[in-house]
């Protein structure tokens, strides 16, 4: 249960940190959100990427969480977006993304085919065909 919380974007970062959602690096000068706050009993502080305070933000229930934050990963996993355009299969045999975790490539386990999703917000928030 959260006690008190808060979410502040910061304009410049002073220093890298890494996303606690995703895990991408957030580079010096970029903005970001500085979460903080009591939850459970126990005292949080952690940065995340404006991509995915964007989709922690929105009524998308792929991306909500249950109590605790979770992760990009599991969620991306777990979303219509790794569906194979192909055959229709949810079978991954392997997943990579870019350095700036802006774009998976995916090689579907049933048809051998590869396709790539765009990792942005407005793409992971659309109702339409998810993949780039």
């Amino acid at each position: 249960m959260t006690e008190f919380w808060s979410s502040v974007i910061v304009k410049k970062s002073r220093k890298k940190y890494r996303c606690e959602y995703c895990e991408r690096i957030i580079e010096i000068g970029s903005s970001y959100s500085r979460e903080s706050g009591r939850f459970e009993g126990e005292m949080q502080d952690y940065a995340l990427c404006l991509r995915c305070r964007k989709l922690l933000d929105s009524n998308d229930k792929t991306w909500k969480c249950d109590g605790e934050l979770g992760n990009f990963h599991d969620a991306f996993m777990e979303s219509k977006f790794i569906d194979c355009p192909h055959c229709g299969s949810v079978y991954v045999e392997e997943i990579g993304y870019t350095d700036d975790k802006m774009l998976a490539t995916i090689l579907c386990d049933t048809c051998d085919e590869i396709y790539r999703v765009d990792l942005t917000a407005e793409n992971l928030l659309q109702t339409d065909t998810p993949h780039a």
